[in-house]
């Protein structure tokens, strides 16, 4: 494998999606998507989540940078039907999407290879992302009681730090601005890069922000949806398959 190459094509598909903001399996009650040569299995990120289905792919590959494949989306099922109902023009308070890099989409990543990429990743957004290593309720109050919303508002994201770092993920968080003619409001993202069967997917889950607890929330929710996909891809998995 070319390493650099490969390198910076991934860290542009991992990061872009959350500063900017396949087919489906519409029968199973777990979608699983083809990706490659494998198909991948991405339970809901938790029981209030549908996925949208394959009739709403090509609305939601304008929210996905050309770099990327959009394999799946992720909606709370009461926001998809009002959605449907208003012709896709209801506002999200939460949603999440799977990708995979076009041009990493057919390479093999070993485990050495996530361990480079995750380092890389984490030279380029810099030390402040590194500042936290565990999370928790206390520590997130203390460090979020002075953020900068103005700045977001302004258009400046703002790192929320490493969430989580894993054999098989890794996952950091920002908030950044939403602003359009009618709307006007600050989203929390949480990302993350996974490894399994040999490939890499990027996940991102988002939630308007209304006080600390959303910036929990994504925390909590990214890190369990990250470690549901890659427990539904592990071999055990495909032998009870």
């Amino acid at each position: 494998m070319k390493r650099t190459p490969l390198f910076v094509i991934l860290l542009i598909s991992f990061i872009v999606p959350s500063i900017a903001y396949s087919e489906t399996n519409k029968v199973a009650t777990v979608p699983s998507y083809r990706s490659g040569d494998i198909q991948v299995i991405v339970p809901a990120p938790t029981e209030d989540f549908v996925d949208t289905g394959y009739d709403n792919r090509e609305f939601w590959g304008t929210f996905t940078p050309p770099e990327n494949r959009l394999l799946g989306v992720y909606m709370l099922k009461n926001e998809l039907d009002r959605q449907t109902i208003n012709n896709k023009n209801s506002p999200m308070s939460r949603y999440g999407m799977f990708q995979v890099s076009r041009q990493a989409e057919n390479q093999t990543f070993k485990k050495k290879d996530f361990e480079n990429i995750v380092t890389i990743i984490k030279q380029q957004l810099g030390d402040e992302l590194m500042s936290v290593s565990e999370y928790s309720e206390d520590l997130l109050k203390k460090r979020f009681k002075a953020l900068d919303l103005d700045s977001v508002k302004a258009g400046t994201p703002l790192m929320l730090g490493q969430f989580f770092n894993k054999k098989q993920a890794y996952g950091f968080g920002m908030m950044i601005n939403h602003k359009t003619d009618d709307l006007d409001f600050v989203i929390v993202t949480g990302s993350a890069l996974i490894h399994v069967k040999d490939k890499m997917f990027l996940a991102y889950l988002y939630s308007t922000y209304e006080n600390t607890e959303s910036i929990m929330w994504v925390q909590r929710t990214t890190e369990q949806w990250t470690d549901a996909i890659i427990e539904a891809n592990s071999p055990d998995a495909d032998k009870v398959q």
